[in-house]
C-alpha cells in the first residue's frame, strides 16, 4: 500500500511538472552585425555612472544603450590599451578601471580621457602562456592581484606597481588557491583551493580548513572532506555557494550551505539538466535572489527551494532566444538585468522584469508543445479559471498562472477535432456555452453543478456558426453568426430553456464581435456592413454606422473588428485605423497614423484598470493615453516573442492582467508593470561630436561651457538615461535654449543634431519622458558658447565706431578748414577789393581835383583826366563784379565757370568786334576748383584777352580749355595785325598774367611773332 502511494505521489507530481509552462525567456543578442568588437566576450562591468564595459578578444568597449564605443590597441601608441585580446575587468573603490590582457600585462583604464597607463608587476613570471589572475580588494583599502595556483601582488600606491606579498595567506603545504573571496558577513576572505576549502580571519590571524577547523567554522565542516574548489561565492540569506571538480576526469558540481537553517545542497548539474559535459565558470546573484549558474554548454537557474538547477534552452528558436558554447562571463546590473558573455556575443534579459510572457495552448498530458493551434476565443470564469477555445484544436483549459489544467469530464468530447467559436459563463445559472463549427449542432451548454451537457442546434442560427455570444442585462444572451444573423435567446420567454426562447433581431453582414457598454446597449461589429447599434429591451436596430454616411459621422471602413466603450461619451472601434464615436452626437473622429498610431493596423481593444487603452495591431501592441494624446509602440523588441495579433482576441483578466491572442500563442503581461510609475532619472550625454570629431563627454561636462568657433558649429550629441532594458519605453525631449522655440521629440537613435548654431550663448537641455508623459526633475544639459567672427564682435564695433567717429571727426575738421581757408580766402578778396576800391577813389578823388582846377584853364587836359576817372570806375566796377561773382556759392561748379568765360569772351567780341571761339573738352566738367583759384583763372582769362586785342591786335583768336590726366591746360592761338615788341611785355596785362599765373602756381607761356600770338597755361588741378 506504501509503495502505491508513494507511486501515486510521484505520478501526480510529474503530471505537474508536465502541466506547468516553463517560463520562456527573451534575449537580447548583440554580436558584430549590431556593434559588437567580437564575438567572444570575456568579461563585464557597469561603472558608477551606468555605462556598461566590455572585454573581448578585439578590444574593450563601453556601451551606453544606443551604441558601443571602440578602444583597440594602437602600435607605438602607449595610451591606448596594450592587446586588444583582453581577459578581465576590475572596477576598484577608487573607480579604476582595471584591464587584464591575455599579454599577461595590467594596467589602468582611465574612463573619461580614454588613456592607458601600464601598472608592472614585480617579480611577473615569465610565461608565454595567459595566467588565470584576478583582483581582490580587502577590507582596508588594499587592493591585491593573484594568479591562480601562483603569487600574490600587492598594489603600492607610492611606486604604481604590484609588489609580491609573501605572507598574506599561510596555506597549508602543497595548497594551493584558486580564487579569493571577502566575506562580508563574518569579515574572513574564503579560498577555494586544490585542496579543500580554507578560511582566513585577518583579525585573529587564524587559518580553518579541513582537519585544522580551528573557528569551528560550519560549512568547513559539513565540506571539509571536498577537494577541487574552483570558486567559491557569498550569497544572499547568509548563504554560502562553491562548485568543485575532484578531478580532471570528473564533472564539477555545486555546493550550497545556509548558515542560518545549516541546510546543505550538493547538486549534479549534468543530471539535473542532462548535460554529458559541461563546466561551471561563475556563479551571479540578483538582488532578488536568484541564482544563476554559467560555464561550458551551460547556463541555468539554482532553484534552492526545490534544490535543484533549471535550465534556459540553450538552442536557436529565433531571434530572441540564447545559443552559445562557452558562457565565459555573466553579470547582474543595477537594473537587475543579467549580461551573459559568451562565444556567440553578448545576451541580455531581465528574469524578473520582462513584463511580456507568452503561453502555448498545451493540455496536461502534452509534453511537446505544438505550435502554430489558432485561438478563437478566451474566457475567464468566475474561479478564475481560463477557458481557450481554437480552430480545429479543441478547448483548452488553465489554472490563472496559466498551468494546464484537465477538461470536466463530461465536455472533453471538445478536446479533439473542433472548433471552439466562442466561449460565456451565463451570469444567472452559472452555465457555460460553448459555439461550435457547425457539426449538426450550434452550441454546447454545461452546467458546472450537475455536470450536464445539452446541445443546441436550432435554425434560427442558419447555416453558419456562431462566432460571438454577450450577455445583456437582463441575462440574455446575444448571438452573432458567420452569415450575419442577429440572435436574442430571451430567458424568460424560454423559461430556462436552452432549446427555445430564440428571438432573429436583425440580419447583417458577418458579425466578429458583440459587445454591450457601460449602459446596457449591444453593438455589433461587422465584418463587412459597419456597426450596429442595439436595443436590447425593444430587439430594433437603432443605428448603423457605416463607411459611406455624411461627413463627420463616417467610419474609415465597413471592416471592423472590435469595439469598446472608453467613457461616457466615447465608444471606440478598431477597424486598422481606430475610429472615436461620441455617444452623445453620433460623430466620428478618426486616429491613424498621422496622429501618432505606430501603423493603421489595429485589430483589437482592452482597457487597464488605469484607464489606458492597449490595442493589439498586426505588429505588435499600442499603449494610448488618449488624455494625453501619448503612443507608445511594443512589438518583439521590446520581448513579445511573436507579435501578429489576431483580431478580436483580447481578454482583461480578474487580476488586471491583459491577454491578446495570435495564432502561435496568448500573451499575458501586467499593464501596470509595463510602466515606469516613478518619475524617470536625470538622462547623461554620452557622445558629443563636433564636425567629425567626438570630444570626451567627462571632460566636457566638467568645464563651464563648451567654445564654438563660428565657422565650426556642425554638433551631433547623443543621449540615454543607461537603461539597457527596452520594455521601460522612455522618449527624450531636448532643445537648444536661445535657439529652439520648444521641445524637440528625439528620434529612436536619440541623438540632436544641428548643422549650424549662429553666434551666441545656448543650453542644451535634454529631458527623459515615461509612457505617462512625465518627465525627469534633472535636466541633462551643456553651456554652448559660439564664438562669433571677429568683424562680429563688440570690440570691433567698438573699433568701428572709433573710427567711424574719427573720419567724422576728420570730414569736419577738414570741413571747418575750407570754412576757415574760403573765409580768409574771402577776406582776402575783401581786403584787396577794399584796398583797389581805396586806391581808385583816392586816385579818381586826385583826378576829379585836377579835372576840375583845369576846368578852366585846360579843358583838353580836364577832358582825359574825366576819361581817366571813367576807365577807372569801370575797371573798378567789374573788378568789384568779378569778385562778387566768386563769393557767391552758386557758382562753384565748372559748369558756372564756363558760362562765366563765355560772357567775358562775348563781351569782348562786342566790343572789338573780332571773332572769338571757345572750346572745352568734356571732362572739364569733373574739374573742381576752389573759390581763389576760380579768381585768379578769371582774372587771367579776361587779361590774356585783352592782351590779345589791346595790345597785340589780334584779329581772330581761338581759345581752348583741356583737363587732361590731372591737369588744366588754357590756349590762346591767334592772328594779329602787329608783331610783338619789348613795349608789348611791358603792358599791365602781360605783367598781370604773369602775376595771376604765379598766383595759380601754373607754367605760362606767351608767344607774339610774325603777325602770330600764343599763350599757353598749364596748371595742376
Amino acid at each position: 500500500m506504501r509503495t502505491v502511494v508513494i507511486a501515486t505521489y510521484f505520478l501526480f507530481f510529474a503530471i505537474v511538472a508536465l502541466a506547468q509552462q516553463r517560463k520562456e525567456y527573451v534575449f537580447t543578442n548583440f554580436s558584430t552585425s549590431n556593434g559588437l568588437a567580437s564575438n567572444i566576450v570575456t568579461s563585464i562591468l557597469q561603472d558608477d555612472k551606468g555605462y556598461m564595459w566590455f572585454s573581448t578578444i578585439n578590444g574593450l568597449q563601453r556601451f551606453d544603450g544606443n551604441k558601443f564605443l571602440n578602444f583597440k590597441a594602437i602600435p607605438d601608441d602607449n595610451t591606448s590599451i596594450p592587446t586588444n585580446n583582453l581577459r578581465g575587468l576590475y572596477f576598484d573603490s577608487h573607480k579604476r578601471l582595471w584591464l587584464i590582457g591575455h599579454n599577461n600585462t595590467v594596467g589602468i583604464f582611465n574612463t573619461s580621457r580614454f588613456v592607458y597607463n601600464d601598472v608592472p608587476i614585480q617579480l611577473k613570471r615569465k610565461e608565454k602562456t595567459y595566467l588565470y589572475k584576478h583582483f581582490l580588494e580587502a577590507a582596508d583599502g588594499r587592493l591585491y592581484l593573484y594568479e591562480e595556483k601562483g603569487n600574490i601582488y600587492r598594489f603600492d600606491e607610492k611606486t604604481d606597481q604590484f609588489v609580491v606579498e609573501h605572507n598574506v595567506i599561510q596555506l597549508p603545504a602543497s595548497w594551493k588557491h584558486n580564487r579569493i573571496t571577502w566575506d562580508g558577513q563574518t569579515h574572513r576572505y574564503w579560498i577555494a583551493t586544490d585542496s579543500g576549502l580554507v578560511v582566513y580571519n585577518p583579525a585573529s590571524k587564524l587559518l580553518s580548513y579541513r582537519g585544522h577547523n580551528t573557528e569551528q567554522d560550519p560549512v568547513i565542516k559539513r565540506f571539509e572532506n571536498e577537494t577541487g574548489i574552483l570558486n567559491v561565492v557569498m550569497l544572499t540569506n547568509n548563504a554560502v555557494g562553491f562548485y568543485a571538480q575532484l578531478n580532471a576526469v570528473a564533472l564539477p558540481l555545486l555546493y550550497y550551505y545556509n548558515r542560518n537553517t545549516g541546510a546543505a545542497t550538493v547538486s549534479n548539474p549534468g543530471k539535473e539538466l542532462n548535460l554529458n559535459y559541461y563546466e561551471i565558470h561563475g556563479l551571479v546573484q540578483q538582488k532578488t535572489g536568484n541564482l544563476w549558474a554559467h560555464g561550458v554548454y551551460m547556463f541555468a537557474q539554482w532553484l534552492p527551494e526545490q534544490q535543484r538547477f533549471q535550465a534556459l534552452p540553450n538552442t536557436y528558436q529565433g531571434e530572441q532566444s540564447i545559443k552559445f558554447n562557452y558562457a565565459n562571463y555573466s553579470y547582474a546590473d543595477r537594473e537587475n538585468n543579467i549580461w551573459i558573455a559568451t562565444d556567440n556575443g553578448l545576451f541580455l534579459f531581465n528574469p524578473d522584469g520582462q513584463v511580456f510572457n507568452s503561453f502555448s495552448l498545451i493540455r496536461p498530458d502534452e509534453a511537446v508543445v505544438e505550435r502554430g493551434v489558432l485561438s478563437m476565443s478566451i474566457q475567464q470564469t468566475k474561479d478564475g479559471n481560463i477557458w481557450a477555445g481554437t480552430w480545429g484544436r479543441g478547448l483548452f483549459y488553465f489554472d490563472n498562472h496559466f498551468n494546464a489544467i484537465e477538461v470536466p469530464a463530461p465536455i472533453k468530447a471538445l478536446q479533439k477535432n473542433f472548433t471552439v467559436w466562442d466561449i460565456h459563463e451565463h451570469s444567472p445559472s452559472g452555465k457555460l456555452w460553448f459555439t461550435l463549427e457547425n457539426q449538426g449542432n450550434n452550441a454546447m451548454v454545461y452546467d458546472p453543478k450537475t455536470k450536464k451537457v445539452e446541445w443546441v442546434n436550432n435554425s434560427i442560427f442558419g447555416t453558419e456558426p456562431i462566432r460571438q455570444m454577450i450577455e445583456d442585462l437582463d441575462g440574455n444572451i446575444w448571438f452573432g453568426t458567420q452569415g450575419g444573423y442577429l440572435v436574442k435567446w430571451d430567458q424568460q420567454l424560454a423559461q430556462g430553456d436552452v432549446h427555445k426562447g430564440y428571438i432573429l433581431v436583425a440580419r447583417t453582414g458577418n458579425i466578429r464581435k458583440l459587445y454591450r457598454d457601460w449602459q446596457g446597449t449591444i453593438w455589433a461589429v461587422t465584418n463587412s456592413a459597419g456597426l450596429l447599434k442595439v436595443d436590447p429591451k425593444k430587439n430594433v436596430v437603432l443605428r448603423n454606422f457605416v463607411e459611406d454616411a455624411p461627413k463627420g459621422y463616417e467610419l474609415t471602413t465597413n471592416e471592423l473588428c472590435d469595439a469598446l466603450q472608453y467613457n461616457d461619451s466615447t465608444l471606440i472601434v478598431a477597424a486598422g485605423t481606430v475610429n472615436l464615436i461620441n455617444l452623445k452626437n453620433n460623430k466620428v473622429t478618426h486616429i491613424t497614423t498621422a496622429n501618432g498610431l505606430p501603423s493603421n493596423t489595429a485589430v483589437s481593444i482592452l482597457k487597464d484598470k488605469r484607464g489606458v487603452l492597449w490595442f493589439g495591431m498586426t505588429s505588435g501592441l499600442c499603449r494610448v493615453n488618449l488624455e494625453k494624446n501619448i503612443f507608445i509602440p511594443y512589438d518583439r523588441r521590446d520581448g513579445i516573442p511573436y507579435d501578429n495579433f489576431e483580431p478580436n482576441r483580447a481578454l482583461a483578466l480578474q487580476d488586471g492582467r491583459l491577454v491578446f491572442g495570435t495564432d502561435q500563442n496568448l500573451v499575458v503581461f501586467d499593464p501596470l508593470k509595463a510602466v515606469q510609475t516613478e518619475r524617470p532619472s536625470q538622462p547623461m550625454v554620452t557622445t558629443f561630436r563636433l564636425g567629425n570629431k567626438t570630444l570626451p563627454v567627462d571632460s566636457l561636462l566638467q568645464q563651464e561651457e563648451v567654445s564654438l568657433r563660428y565657422n565650426s558649429t556642425s554638433v551631433y550629441i547623443e543621449f540615454s538615461n543607461l537603461h539597457f532594458f527596452r520594455q521601460k519605453k522612455l522618449r527624450y525631449y531636448y532643445r537648444l535654449k536661445n535657439l529652439d522655440a520648444d521641445w524637440i521629440l528625439a528620434d529612436a537613435g536619440n541623438h540632436a543634431q544641428y548643422n549650424y548654431i549662429p553666434p551666441g550663448q545656448y543650453v542644451f537641455e535634454v529631458k527623459s519622458v515615461n509612457e505617462d508623459g512625465v518627465s525627469s526633475k534633472d535636466y541633462a544639459t551643456i553651456n554652448i558658447v559660439v564664438k562669433p567672427p571677429f568683424w562680429k564682435t563688440t570690440w570691433f564695433y567698438a573699433l568701428l565706431t572709433l573710427l567711424g567717429l574719427l573720419i567724422l571727426f576728420l570730414i569736419d575738421r577738414e570741413r571747418l578748414k575750407r570754412l576757415r581757408t574760403v573765409q580768409q580766402m574771402r577776406s582776402q578778396i575783401a581786403t584787396d577789393l577794399h584796398k583797389d576800391i581805396h586806391v581808385t577813389l583816392s586816385d579818381i578823388n586826385v583826378l576829379s581835383a585836377m579835372a576840375k582846377i583845369k576846368a578852366d584853364k585846360d579843358i583838353d587836359r580836364s577832358k582825359d583826366y574825366i576819361d581817366t576817372i571813367s576807365h577807372k570806375s569801370r575797371d573798378m566796377m567789374e573788378s568789384m563784379e568779378d569778385i562778387l561773382w566768386t563769393l557767391d556759392p552758386e557758382n562753384d561748379s565748372m559748369e558756372k565757370m564756363l558760362l562765366r568765360l563765355k560772357e567775358y569772351t562775348a563781351g569782348f567780341k562786342n566790343t572789338h568786334n573780332i571773332a572769338i571761339e571757345l572750346n572745352s573738352n568734356k571732362n572739364i566738367d569733373k574739374l573742381v576748383m576752389d573759390m581763389r583759384c576760380r579768381h585768379e583763372f578769371l582774372l587771367f582769362y579776361k587779361h590774356a584777352l585783352a592782351y590779345m586785342i589791346e595790345q597785340v591786335g589780334c584779329t581772330h583768336i581761338h581759345i581752348s580749355l583741356e583737363y587732361i590726366k590731372s591737369k588744366l591746360t588754357l590756349k590762346f592761338q591767334a592772328d594779329c595785325l602787329t608783331e610783338g615788341n619789348d613795349k608789348t611785355a611791358q603792358t599791365p596785362s602781360w605783367q598781370e598774367m604773369h602775376k595771376r599765373a604765379e598766383a595759380l602756381n601754373a607754367s605760362l607761356d606767351i608767344t607774339t611773332n610774325k603777325k602770330k600770338a600764343y599763350i599757353f597755361l598749364q596748371m595742376d588741378a
